[in-house]
């Protein structure tokens, strides 16, 4: 269900126009809000087809303005420059005439250059098969878990008392999904909880206020039946907030976005 499901909401979008109207469904759900990656993945996905095939995403500036629920939604994109190899698209996402959700893309295509920095190897640790996977509880795990398989080989899940700072494992959609475009990927690196959560005993809301996350490979096209592998470290916690960074790796090894996030902690 879960992939299908994600393709049939993707599709909402795949005229590119703007303003576009969008109906968020039921069974996406983030807390009060529906979930935060599958409203960027939106904006990725209708600003892919306004920019030229060459030019490949490379970062996306997310701001969760307030709670996005289901129901209608509008979409809307302004193509703030495209040059000679980059392109920049904003997305803003409103629901009842308030803005929800903003997103800052920058594309670029390929151009000639003597530098070239290897990416980090993904990381040894045990493969996914047999590791814990998180379960979709009505009630006590958001509804989106429902559309992702996510299991913990470093650190644990929410509220397990894991001590630490990393939080990592492997992750796809559920039920495996054929390649798909840059927004699977985008939607993929938000399936995560901040890890700090894992610390946590008991449930306690959280809800992030900013996502940057930069593309290290071209993506579009990937396997999305292949179990990719995320880590993250949290790098703060204070006065209610934590900030994190992220690495996700494809099926195939490479190391393919990293971001980072803000959220707030009510706990």
């Amino acid at each position: 269900m879960g992939g299908a499901a994600f393709a049939e909401i993707l599709r909402q979008v795949h005229t590119g126009d703007s303003p576009l109207e969008i109906q968020l469904p039921e069974g996406w759900g983030q807390g009060r809000s529906t979930f935060g990656g599958l409203v960027a993945a939106l904006v990725v996905e209708a600003a892919r087809q306004q920019v030229p095939p060459e030019r490949r995403l490379r970062s996306a500036l997310t701001t969760f303005v307030a709670p996005t629920t289901p129901g209608p939604v509008t979409l809307t994109l302004e193509l703030l420059r495209s040059g000679r190899a980059v392109t920049q698209v904003r997305g803003d996402v409103r629901q009842d005439g308030k803005l929800t959700c903003a997103v800052m893309l920058a594309y670029g295509e390929a151009r000639p250059s003597a530098l070239l920095v290897g990416p980090e190897p993904r990381p040894e640790g045990p493969g996914p098969e047999g590791l814990f996977e998180l379960p979709h509880l009505p009630g006590v795990t958001p509804d989106f878990v429902q559309h992702t398989g996510i299991r913990w080989n470093l650190g644990g899940p929410p509220y397990t008392g894991t001590p630490g700072p990393d939080m990592g494992g492997w992750c796809r959609y559920n039920p495996p999904s054929p390649p798909g475009s840059e927004a699977w990927v985008v939607a993929m690196m938000d399936f995560w909880p901040a890890p700090v959560l894992s610390q946590l005993t008991a449930p306690a809301p959280a809800s992030s206020l900013t996502w940057s996350m930069e593309l290290v490979e071209d993506v579009a096209g990937q396997p999305m039946d292949g179990w990719w592998y995320y880590r993250a470290r949290t790098e703060g916690v204070a006065d209610g907030y934590c900030q994190f960074r992220a690495d996700l790796w494809a099926p195939d090894g490479r190391l393919a976005a990293v971001s980072r996030q803000t959220a707030a902690v009510f706990g």
